[in-house]
C-alpha cells in the first residue's frame, strides 16, 4: 500500500469519526430542546443572572440549538459525502476544506492537524489528479 493510499484510508477514518462526533453532539442537542422549559426556570431562579437583570427567554435558546443542530447535520452530510469521494480536484479541495475545519474545532484540532499536514503531500495530490510538482532548487 502506498502513502498516499494510507492518508486516503486514514482520511477516511477521519470522516467516519468526524459522523459519529456530530451524530452525537446532535443527539445532545435534540435532548437540550426537549428540556429547554425546565432549563428556563433554572437558569431565571440562578441568583448571579437574576441579580444582572439578564433576561434569557426560550427562542433565544432555541435558536442557538437549532444552529448547532444545523452545523451538527452540515458536517453529517460533508463527511458522508467525503468518506466515498471520487479522487477528482474538486474533491480534494473539499477534503482540505474538511481539515481546516476540523483545526479549527476543539474537539478535532490535533488529529485536524495531522490530516493536514499529510493531505497536503505531492503524492496525495497527485493521486488526485494534480500534476506532478515542479522541482525545487533544493531537489535539482
Amino acid at each position: 500500500m502506498s502513502y498516499a493510499e494510507k492518508v486516503i484510508l486514514f482520511n477516511r477514518l477521519y470522516c467516519g469519526l468526524w459522523v459519529l462526533l456530530s451524530l452525537f453532539i446532535g443527539a445532545i442537542l435534540v435532548t437540550g430542546f426537549g428540556i429547554l422549559p425546565e432549563l428556563e426556570q433554572q437558569l431565571l431562579a440562578e441568583p448571579a443572572l437574576a441579580s444582572q437583570n439578564i433576561v434569557i427567554d426560550e427562542d433565544s435558546i432555541r435558536r442557538i440549538l437549532g444552529t448547532l443542530l444545523g452545523y451538527a447535520g452540515f458536517k453529517v452530510l460533508l463527511n458522508l459525502l467525503l468518506i466515498w469521494a471520487p479522487r477528482k480536484k474538486a474533491w480534494w479541495w473539499a477534503q482540505l476544506f474538511n481539515h481546516v475545519i476540523g483545526v479549527l474545532s476543539c474537539i478535532m484540532t490535533i488529529p485536524g492537524i495531522l490530516m493536514l499536514i499529510h493531505w497536503s503531500k505531492p503524492e496525495v495530490r497527485t493521486a488526485y489528479g494534480f500534476g506532478i510538482p515542479p522541482l525545487s532548487r533544493g531537489d535539482e
